[in-house]
């Protein structure tokens, strides 16, 4: 799992992943993307760093994450 990797290398507090976790989570199935995707890393990279950033609202830091990944496109 792309967010596993990534959390190895982040300094969260355990509501920071607990909130990064949830956030992945409710973003791939919001959006109906597969584990096996690739946007799957940029999902989790832009939660991190969205939740790093101060935002603790857990459909914000959603919103957020897939409005940022639709700019990609």
């Amino acid at each position: 799992m792309p967010l596993d990797r990534l959390l190895q290398f982040v300094k969260a507090s355990p509501q920071e992943e607990a909130l990064i976790r949830a956030a992945y989570d409710k973003a791939l199935a919001v959006s109906r993307i597969d584990l096996k995707d690739l946007k799957t890393d940029v999902i989790a990279s832009r939660i991190v760093h969205i939740v790093q950033k101060g935002e603790s609202n857990l459909w914000q830091v959603v919103d957020f994450a897939l409005r940022d990944l639709r700019k990609l496109h």
